[in-house]
């Protein structure tokens, strides 16, 4: 008997001895509505699915979207309007800027942690739980940090020069970024400290934040459509690229990758820039298409083909409608689903089973693995696999 229950447990170690995997969106079974809530904003101009929050006008709300519980709604006053660039979320709080002002609310409570009227430039700096302002007149700006949760004010100091707040974004520098008229620099949010500073290059008009660079933009201009980058590392310019790319193209944004890579349209393709080391390659396009996500997977839209990955060596158009009421849009979920406009709303398409797993209004999110909200008239609804 001993020796049948020791080959029986070494078949199980040795074998591997696991649970059931966790159900997900992606799952063979059907998605089923797990919760039905009143919606506390029935549209939203501003989303953050993984904290649950969703806002539009005067009013933000968190939900719990795994159970389905609302935890707090925020209703604010005039003055304020919640929309993707006014609202920004760093560490437990939440900074919402208006005409004047600005309010920090507790992110788990929704309570008002102190509030200040301020005409000026006010960005959350989630490293270092600091909020940085600049109020800016014609020979400079008046710089100071404030502790988030409580408001305190922990140091000031003055810059000779007009500058532009730039977060530090997914660098973890401690630090946020100043674009002047004629320099550029980096200041410690702990004590707003220089830690570099820099001539700017002629024609600069954006810095964009990398993982190991900031990278300063000059836009393309006639004749050529040339568009200059220059890669900074601590003040230094380490690389310069310039792409002939198309006139107007709009600033290049950091895609969700590992690597921090640019991406900017060129004749006949599409430019791959590593933030790096300014490498790269051209992924070629077709006529009319474009890039309309580029997160975690890049997809393109073609007029008459449809939705496409191009980082996929199957260049099959996704098995979905056209849009016919908004304009085409995509968004790479984290659990590798797309939400695609199709039809008069949305689909959750699998690209890998080639598979729809949800169609119905816009808009929607997809908060976590197991779970899709959106609304249904005054409802906001939950949908996932089977536990």
């Amino acid at each position: 008997m001993f020796r049948r229950l020791t080959a029986v447990l070494l078949v199980l170690v040795l074998g591997g001895c696991h649970g059931p995997e966790p159900a997900d969106l992606r799952g063979g079974g059907p998605l089923i509505e797990r919760w039905r809530i009143p919606a506390p904003v029935t549209d939203w101009a501003f989303a953050d699915p993984g904290r649950g929050l969703i806002g539009r006008e005067q009013r933000l709300a968190s939900v719990a979207t795994g159970p389905g519980r609302l935890r707090w709604v925020h209703d604010l006053p005039s003055g304020f309007r919640v929309t993707a660039s006014s609202v920004a979320v760093a560490g437990s709080a939440v900074l919402i800027r208006g005409t004047g002002r600005f309010r920090v609310l507790d992110l788990a409570e929704g309570t008002v942690r102190w509030e200040r009227e301020f005409p000026g430039q006010a960005v959350a700096e989630e490293e270092g739980d600091a909020l940085l302002t600049a109020e800016c007149d014609r020979s400079g700006c008046d710089l100071a940090g404030w502790g988030l949760a409580t408001g305190e004010r922990r140091w000031a100091r003055r810059v000779e020069e007009r500058v532009e707040l730039v977060t530090s974004g997914v660098q973890v520098c401690y630090c946020v970024f100043l674009l002047g008229r004629r320099t550029v620099a980096a200041i410690g949010t702990e004590d707003g400290r220089p830690l570099w500073t820099m001539r700017r290059p002629a024609g600069v008009t954006r810095l964009i934040t990398a993982l190991d660079r900031q990278i300063l933009w000059t836009p393309p201009a006639a004749p050529g459509c040339v568009a200059t980058l220059r890669g900074v590392d601590r003040g230094v310019v380490v690389w310069t690229r310039a792409i002939a790319t198309f006139c107007g193209v709009p600033v290049p944004s950091i895609g969700d990758d590992p690597g921090g890579n640019l991406e900017i349209p060129v004749r006949g393709g599409l430019e791959t820039l590593w933030s790096h080391d300014a490498g790269g390659r051209t992924v070629p396009l077709d006529v009319g298409e474009q890039l309309i996500e580029d997160g975690t997977d890049r997809i393109t839209w073609t007029p008459g083909a449809g939705y496409r990955s191009i980082d996929s060596s199957d260049r099959t158009p996704a098995t979905v409608a056209p849009p016919s009421v908004r304009r085409p849009s995509a968004e790479a979920t984290p659990t590798g689903m797309w939400l695609l406009g199709s039809g008069s709303g949305l689909v959750l398409y699998d690209p890998v089973r080639r598979a729809v797993r949800w169609s119905g209004p816009a808009p929607a999110l997809v908060p976590d693995h197991d779970r899709l909200v959106y609304v249904d008239g005054t409802d906001l609804v939950g949908i996932g696999p089977r536990s």
